[in-house]
């Protein structure tokens, strides 16, 4: 019998991909998050002129067709990955209006307003403080018909996935609307799916995915 793989190595990966085994962790992401991703793309309804901030695009490997699509988008990604970031600047060399930075995953570095969208997915679990950062996309975000994309799995499904006993902070629909209006937003739209993935442990599961909507 196989040995117990180290969920927590695993969980550590999915928080902050490093070196070889971070770029390995970064295509399964993909497997696992390219349809979650691509919906919360579309659920921003982009008109293709905005100033977008993501936060946590892994290796970037939706971006060639999310701006193939929009090619008057200027699209800003933060990690606080650097491999994520060296992997995403080579995948996405050559493309206009993209740009990526490094961050402490605590404070955003732009101004106020400064993007008219604010996507993420997948990296709430990982927030080291949820409220401030909360805080921090709603500073970073317009006022005036701003949107803000919250894309996360249901602590349901999430709960069954043993490497997230590690450092993962879970939430349902309720406890992740709270920490938004808390920090000023006003929701706009939930968006609630059921899909089959392949999970970070090679298992296939069924999982609610999340999009909170909020301004």
């Amino acid at each position: 019998m196989p040995p117990e793989p180290d969920w927590k190595a695993v969980a550590d990966q999915l928080r902050n991909p490093s070196g070889e085994g971070g770029i390995k962790t970064g295509v399964q992401m993909n497997h696992a998050n390219m349809g979650m991703i691509m919906r919360a793309f579309e659920l921003l309804n982009l008109s293709g002129e905005e100033q977008l901030l993501e936060l946590g695009p892994g290796n970037g490997a939706h971006l060639a067709d999310v701006m193939k699509q929009r090619p008057g988008l200027c699209y800003t990604g933060v990690e606080i990955s650097e491999t994520m970031i060296q992997e995403a600047s080579a995948r996405c060399r050559g493309i206009n209006n993209i740009a990526f930075l490094m961050t402490d995953g605590k404070t955003l570095p732009f101004g106020d307003q400064a993007f008219d969208r604010v996507v993420t997915v997948n990296t709430i679990y990982f927030w080291e403080d949820p409220a401030a950062y909360a805080a921090e996309i709603r500073r970073v975000l317009k006022q005036e018909n701003g949107v803000f994309c919250l894309g996360f799995v249901s602590a349901d499904a999430m709960g069954r996935l043993p490497f997230t006993r590690h450092g993962f902070e879970l939430y349902d629909l309720e406890k992740a609307e709270k920490l938004l209006t808390d920090a000023g937003f006003t929701i706009r739209d939930v968006v609630s799916e059921t899909e089959t993935v392949r999970s970070n442990t090679g298992d296939k599961m069924d999982r609610v995915r999340n999009y909170i909507l909020a301004g």
